[in-house]
């Protein structure tokens, strides 16, 4: 499997704000690729304040081949129109997920495929 990650940063006045609103209008868009045949899991997680970043995507596919044919897709493609005004920064990275990353009977720090949809 294949992890397919954003870090994304809000705009200076939303960040000057409350990001609640915005990251749940995001989550509940999130929420609809998962509609998408090749996606196996999408989500969100905000970040702690202060930094860069204001929040982390990340959406799972069965392997890399995939990513293209998941960011062609109507509804990936409607999710950034609903959301581009809020944003004004990204910076996107691509993790293989082992086998063993996913089966680990203990919860991890690292963030893999249970630990990040848990």
């Amino acid at each position: 499997m294949v992890q397919h990650f954003l870090l994304w940063r809000f705009t200076d006045e939303i960040r000057a704000g409350d990001t609640a609103p915005y990251l749940e209008q995001i989550a509940d868009s999130v929420a609809t690729l998962s509609q998408i045949p090749q996606v196996l899991s999408a989500g969100i997680r905000p970040l702690l304040p202060g930094g860069e970043w204001d929040f982390l995507f990340c959406v799972t596919v069965q392997d890399i081949t995939q990513i293209p044919v998941y960011q062609n897709h109507p509804l990936h493609q409607a999710h950034q129109k609903r959301c581009q005004d809020w944003l004004v920064k990204r910076t996107a990275f691509d993790v293989q997920v082992l086998d063993n990353e996913c089966q680990k009977a203990k919860p991890s720090r690292h963030l893999t495929e249970r630990a990040f949809f848990a």
